[in-house]
């Protein structure tokens, strides 16, 4: 069994599966929730940040986990990403003193396309035996 937490190169790799997937994540989020108008280099800046501090804190963790047996692409990994999002959110929301964010579409749509973009940058840079 390798030990996966000392290779710098998967902590490096997983930096920037983080960093790609807030950036594309907070274009997105401005694209279908923010519109035209809220759309600018600073909302994506602004949002990337947020985002990738997500990433880092609840992603990183979770790809360490999952890449003890990588395999890219697979569909149980976007459910594990897509259940462990929706669970920070319901948690987050509860303490933001929201009733039931997981009623709202739009969240669930947010949630999905976190745990989506997530999910395919983590197949292309860390699902990899060679790590």
């Amino acid at each position: 069994m390798r030990e996966v937490v000392s290779n710098s190169d998967f902590l490096g790799y997983s930096f920037i599966c983080s960093l790609i997937s807030s950036v594309m994540l907070s274009i997105l989020f401005l694209i279908f929730f923010g519109g035209i108008d809220s759309f600018g280099f600073l909302s994506v800046l602004m949002f990337s940040l947020i985002f990738f501090i997500f990433y880092l804190v609840f992603g990183t963790p979770l790809q360490i986990i999952l890449n003890k047996k990588p395999k890219k692409f697979s569909i149980v990994y976007l459910f594990i990403y897509l259940l462990i999002c929706l669970c920070i959110t319901a948690v987050l929301s509860l303490l933001g003193d929201v009733k039931n964010p997981l009623v709202s579409l739009d969240i669930c749509i947010f949630c999905f396309l976190a745990s989506l973009i997530f999910w395919i940058c983590d197949s292309f840079f860390l699902q990899d035996e060679s790590l």
